[in-house]
């Protein structure tokens, strides 16, 4: 399992970001706090879920936290919040 996560994984680092080269155009402030979303909803996920952990029934709220976690990463854009955020801040010309 752990063999198919890296290959999967690797496949991906290949084929969507060293060939096309995204990191060549891609401002400098989008690929710094890129992986900051996700690791927030991941920190905020184990933390919640062990707190849970003193009632006895840390497990379970452990697997419902990662389910959530799970649907943040399939169903958020995090590149188009970023993009957003990053529009939001430059300055405006003109105005």
């Amino acid at each position: 399992m752990l063999a198919v996560f890296f290959i999967s994984y690797g496949y991906k680092t290949v084929t969507e970001f060293i060939i096309p080269g995204p990191y060549k155009t891609t401002p400098l402030g989008l690929q710094i706090f890129q992986p900051y979303m996700r690791i927030f909803i991941q920190q905020f996920a184990v933390i919640l879920g062990s707190i849970f952990l003193v009632f006895g029934a840390g497990k379970i709220f452990i697997l419902i936290f990662a389910l959530i976690k799970i649907a943040f990463e399939a169903y958020v854009n995090y590149e188009g919040v970023l993009n957003k955020a990053i529009a939001d801040c430059k300055p405006r010309s003109g105005k």
